[in-house]
């Protein structure tokens, strides 16, 4: 028997021997065919023979392996197709953390980028109203910068809480560039506005800021400061529906921010930012009833009853803060709102006892800051409102005594240079209310005081 058909026979017994016994006979006729001769030599090292090992072969892990895919072809073909399966997803799911990563950090970097935004200082507290007036022109570009800025954050945004916070606090502050309301620690101011575009532009930024601050909530967590912040923006908008009309919008998010007030202070009726929330929103729920000064709805009795609410608050934090100035002067603009109340209804006893709460209020901040123009305009305009409510009531000597007070106070802020242009006339026309109440009391017969 030459070498190579040795070799030939031992690798098909070694063949056989990696199959079942019942599989041996068939594999054997294919194998063997009509070769009777080889057939025999491969039983006969299948049988034990002294030149070829009887047992199988040694049990090492390739030789488990590749008996068992032998055996399994159809299993092994499946497993590997599930496997490959699971392999592509497990790799298309790393890629998508990926790309979600690298979206997150672009992100971030804009945002980075937008707080260096030169001259568009988004996210700082101090009041950009309070520098210098840029040109409309340059005001404008900075503007559409922000804008832009922040509405590609926007599409970034999506459940990030701190961008989410930030982005809202931004579009608030371009709000109040465009002639909107902004949030001051005392209340809200409406800044000034150059155009009616201006505040249309600036009410798209505002309701943009509380869709922002309720996608904040509905991720979860109802956090009281997201819920103040909420209702703020709310006030926010309807101050400047209220400057635009039409009255029925401002009341409608006045009354969208006040349930989420009440909660809060229902929770915590003691926490002074709670208070002032709560006081802030009853001042401003009754503007758009029947507060007089702007658009209004007519319905002073819910005003004054808004207005009463906000007062019970302002008074108690007062009492609580006395060296407050803030708050003495939302005291003080309270009890004048609600005189105007009075004195739209006829009830000019009930507006005169008030005005005068408010003077006191008023007097105490002159005496605490008195170089402040602010306090001494404040103190005049209510002298000046005092003294017309005594002269719808006949009393001229009274009239006459706070008129003259309201003159001195104006002619000082003249002589200091503070008197604004918007007040250039009221010497004058002071000085001819008081003519005009001498010539009254001296008409009774009675020297002027």
């Amino acid at each position: 028997m030459t070498p190579a058909r040795w070799q030939h026979i031992k690798r098909v017994a070694g063949d056989a021997l990696e199959l079942e016994p019942a599989q041996r006979a068939t594999f054997l006729q294919n194998a063997c065919g009509d070769d009777s001769t080889m057939r025999d030599e491969v039983e006969s090292l299948l049988a034990g023979s002294s030149d070829f090992p009887a047992g199988p072969r040694p049990e090492t892990f390739r030789y488990r392996v590749s008996t068992f895919v032998r055996r399994h072809r159809l299993g092994v073909a499946a497993a590997t197709l599930v496997l490959l399966a699971l392999a592509g997803r497990i790799s298309v799911a790393a890629w998508q953390a990926h790309v979600a990563r690298a979206e997150r950090s672009k992100a971030v970097q804009r945002l980075g980028e937008l707080r260096e935004l030169s001259g568009v200082v988004l996210f700082d507290d101090h009041d950009p109203l309070a520098a210098p007036p840029a040109s409309a022109e340059v005001r404008q570009r900075l503007v559409q910068d922000a804008l832009r800025y922040l509405d590609r954050l926007a599409e970034h945004a999506d459940g990030d809480r701190a961008l989410l916070r930030e982005l809202a606090h931004g579009y608030e502050k371009v709000a109040g560039w465009q002639g909107g309301a902004l949030r001051t620690p005392s209340g809200v101011v409406l800044s000034a506005s150059d155009s009616g575009a201006s505040v249309a532009a600036a009410l798209i930024s505002h309701q943009k800021a509380i869709a922002t601050r309720e996608q904040v909530l509905q991720l979860g967590g109802n956090d009281p400061a997201d819920l103040e912040a909420l209702a703020y923006s709310y006030v926010l908008l309807a101050e400047v529906y209220l400057l635009s009309g039409p009255p029925e919008k401002a009341f409608e998010f006045f009354q969208k921010a006040s349930p989420l007030a009440e909660s809060l202070l229902a929770a915590d009726a003691a926490k002074e930012s709670r208070r002032v929330l709560s006081s802030t929103i009853y001042a401003a729920l009754a503007k758009a009833p029947g507060s007089s000064g702007g658009a209004q709805l007519g319905d002073t009795r819910t005003a004054m009853a808004y207005l009463r609410g906000a007062l019970k608050l302002q008074e108690g934090l007062v009492a609580d803060f006395p060296n407050n100035i803030g708050y003495q002067q939302k005291l003080a603009a309270t009890y004048h709102a609600l005189a105007l109340v009075y004195s739209a209804i006829g009830e000019h006893e009930e507006q005169l006892e008030l005005n005068r709460k408010g003077l006191a209020v008023t007097r105490t901040l002159v005496a605490a800051q008195p170089d402040s123009a602010l306090h001494q305009r404040e103190l005049a305009v209510q002298l000046e409102t005092i003294a017309s409510v005594f002269v719808q009531l006949k009393d001229m000597s009274q009239a006459l005594s706070h008129f003259r007070e309201a003159l001195s106070l104006y002619e000082r802020l003249k002589a200091n240079g503070q008197l604004s242009d918007a007040d250039r006339a009221k010497p004058d026309e002071l000085a001819r209310e008081i003519a005009n109440c001498e010539a009254a009391v001296l008409a009774k017969g009675k020297p002027a005081p």
